[in-house]
């Protein structure tokens, strides 16, 4: 697995999103960007606005999504976006996609652990989540916790910025997952130690390109990822093509990983994909598990 370094930053964002919730979607996926904040306000900022200001996407502002990837506009300034994210970014994109038919990743794959797994949270004040929520937030939390430990040094700031959702509907579902992240980084047995951790719902729209694009991106992965799962190509969707594309290959500093987990015949099987292969669908290394 290629990493980035973040040894010389002082500070690292973190932005995530996540795809696959309606309900014709056969996966779900929980995209994370981690950069190295030093490298944004200079030459990277400076070619975002004047892909922005080329391309019409500032008055009114208009966020680079998923959903509006076929907008003329976006799709035409796509290629040229992510190629600055590629020269741009020190970092790392790396996805997690889960088939819907694995009910839970802490447990026995049945409903019943949804419901375990809410009841520990609110016992041990995390929080009152519905089962289906307390699932995605220790997801989200855990594999963001994860890669915090293994990617960021002790003394850095870090600044998570997420997709405003159910585990940011409100004030309290924010604290408590925060405190979910807390406990997750603090499990570890050799623990890091950071300057500051704040997190954040996405700033209002048009307020701040650096970050928000940023986030875009994480947007644009998780939903092309969904997309391309659950239909088994992106023929309908160039938008997601262009993306699939970019993900086949790592930037100067900005490297990409995908990571699918499904469950066969009773196993769970886990695997990096290679999206420069021929066939990304078939190519993947698994590694079985059994339940």
């Amino acid at each position: 697995m290629v990493l980035p370094n973040f040894e010389n930053s002082s500070s690292v964002i973190i932005t995530s999103d996540y795809g696959g919730e309606a309900s014709n979607s056969k996966y779900l996926t929980y995209t994370f960007t981690f950069d190295d904040y030093e490298l944004l306000n200079g030459i990277y900022k400076k070619e975002i606005l004047k892909i922005r200001e080329k391309y019409g996407l500032n008055e009114p502002y208009k966020e680079i999504s998923f959903k509006d990837v076929r907008y003329g506009p976006i799709q035409r300034a796509l290629k040229e976006y992510l190629h600055v994210m590629n020269w741009g970014l020190n970092g790392l994109v790396f996805t997690l996609v889960i088939s819907k038919e694995v009910l839970s990743m802490f447990g026995e794959n049945n409903k019943n652990t949804l419901k375990e797994l809410s009841k520990i949270l609110e016992q041990n004040t995390l929080g009152k989540w519905a089962p289906k929520n307390a699932e995605k937030v220790q997801r989200i939390v855990a594999t963001m916790g994860y890669l915090t430990h293994l990617l960021i040094p002790d003394g850095k700031k870090i600044f998570w910025m997420t997709d405003e959702d159910s585990i940011m509907a409100n004030e309290k579902m924010a604290t408590a997952t925060i405190n979910i992240f807390s406990n997750v980084l603090n499990s570890f047995e050799k623990k890091r130690e950071y300057s500051t951790i704040v997190c954040a719902k996405p700033f209002e729209k048009g307020t701040d390109p650096v970050f928000l694009d940023i986030l875009s991106l994480s947007d644009l992965v998780a939903g092309s990822l969904e997309h391309y799962y659950t239909n088994g190509n992106v023929d309908s969707n160039e938008g997601a093509k262009v993306v699939l594309g970019w993900l086949a290959n790592h930037g100067v500093m900005l490297k990409k990983q995908t990571l699918l987990i499904e469950l066969k015949d009773e196993h769970y099987r886990y695997g990096f994909v290679d999206f420069s292969s021929p066939e990304p669908l078939e190519n993947v290394k698994y590694i079985n598990i059994s339940l």
